[in-house]
């Protein structure tokens, strides 16, 4: 049986809680429009849900490097740095998401020296990177604004994916695979690393990383 976890992987690295919370809420919200039409009455418009936000407490153990833990955090949410958010077992259809560090507050409680308490809150990260929108055969499709060669694995690229794509470009669990899926490149790292290149599903959703010789460009 897999072991539950919680981690936070970024740029190559994975930081795992030592101590899981007892709950962790995730809040999902829509962002309908509510207003009134004649001869019709209140209704709704629909509009793209809004961003999730996720909250959890815990504590890092002395033991743990409780330092270590805080400036991480810290710098994430300074720097508006998105991580990808991670808990294992994977549930049907998810495969992690991207978030931004809204919130992080610690304590330190009496009769517990060493220990760090904290509440952590995570909001689901969207990126406003631009693109361009073509037409073609009557359909409108958006594409990422720079081209590049026919057959090139790039940013924006569209591939075939076979085989384990990994949390880290280094090769670290957790994974997940596929046989054939049509994903989206969306980062291409230093060629050095044992897994170069971060894939997401067509939608955006991250997925993980994997190797060139996994992916078949999509013509």
């Amino acid at each position: 049986m897999e072991t539950y976890g919680i981690y936070f992987t970024w740029n190559g690295q994975v930081l795992a809680l030592p101590v899981l919370p007892q709950e962790l809420v995730v809040e999902a919200d829509h962002n309908h429009l509510a207003c009134t039409s004649l001869g019709v009455g209140p209704m709704l418009v629909p509009r793209i849900p809004k961003q999730k936000v996720i909250t959890l407490s815990s504590y890092f153990p002395a033991e743990s490097d409780p330092g270590g833990y805080q400036y991480f955090f810290r710098w994430a949410m300074e720097q508006g740095e998105p991580l990808l958010f991670i808990r294992t077992p994977l549930l049907t259809g998810e495969a992690g998401m991207q978030v931004l560090v809204t919130r992080f507050d610690t304590q330190e409680r009496g009769g517990e020296p060493g220990d760090v308490y904290y509440t952590l809150e995570l909001t689901e990260y969207r990126s406003d990177a631009p693109g361009v929108l073509s037409a073609s055969s009557g359909t409108g499709q958006l594409t990422p604004g720079r081209e590049t060669p026919k057959g090139t694995i790039a940013v924006g690229t569209l591939c075939r994916v076979t085989g384990r794509w990994w949390a880290t470009s280094y090769g670290e669990a957790p994974y997940g695979s596929s046989d054939g899926a049509t994903v989206k490149v969306s980062r291409v790292v230093d060629g050095a690393r044992a897994y170069p290149i971060h894939i997401t599903t067509t939608a955006g959703g991250p997925l993980g990383w994997v190797t060139a010789s996994q992916l078949e460009v999509v013509e």
